[in-house]
């Protein structure tokens, strides 16, 4: 979903790899501690726990991420700036969770989730030059 925000300098660019390197990390965790490690006992120093803290660490690169594509958004003006502000909220909503219910990183994906059907309800009028100059092509070819 980073990646489709069409924010691809700066900020945009490393929080699409980090999201992708998240992702790759709690798929990676999940298979662990679910098909390698699903004998061992929760709680104890074992292999299940470190394949658990590995899905632990990707839902929190899934929050910095989520800090640079909001910051990334609101110095571009490609989306509204309100957008920007849901992905903002998404580490400290995620601290916020995981103090008071004990719900590791769980944020991002409500937000975005949250933002993706707001955006889809009333989209934006984007503002990107590419458009405009593809708009410009395409109005001088026909």
């Amino acid at each position: 979903g980073f990646v489709m925000c069409k924010v691809w300098t700066g900020y945009g660019r490393w929080a699409a790899l980090l999201a992708l390197i998240g992702v790759f990390t709690i798929t990676a965790g999940t298979a662990a501690e679910f098909w390698l490690y699903s004998d061992l006992p929760y709680g104890a120093e074992n292999m299940r726990q470190v394949a658990f803290t590995s899905v632990s660490f990707g839902g929190l690169l899934l929050d910095i991420s989520a800090i640079g594509v909001g910051s990334a958004i609101w110095r571009s003006r490609v989306w509204p700036r309100w957008s920007a502000i849901v992905l903002l909220l998404a580490l400290p909503i995620d601290i916020i969770a995981f103090i008071l219910l004990n719900s590791p990183f769980t944020a991002v994906t409500v937000l975005t989730l949250l933002l993706g059907g707001l955006l889809v309800a009333k989209p934006p009028k984007l503002k990107t030059a590419f458009l405009d100059q593809h708009l410009q092509s395409v109005a001088q070819d026909g």
